[in-house]
């Protein structure tokens, strides 16, 4: 944990990581909580090329 309270950001990748399907996955909410309480800087990214930001961001948000 010591490690990750020195870094200033972080960039996530989403299926799989913060999520697998329509499924957040166990400790992806608490990460970004700790990363908003902890002032991080932070980026959501995909390899996934089938949807834009504009149809992921409804998904994101409705798996909180």
């Amino acid at each position: 944990m010591k490690t990750l309270q020195c870094k200033k950001g972080f960039i996530c990748d989403m299926d799989g990581v913060i999520y697998h399907g329509n499924e957040l996955l166990p400790g992806a909410r608490e990460f970004v909580e700790w990363m908003k309480a902890e002032i991080k800087e932070f980026l959501f990214l995909t390899n996934n090329s089938q949807k834009s930001r504009h149809e992921l961001q409804p998904k994101v948000q409705r798996l909180g």
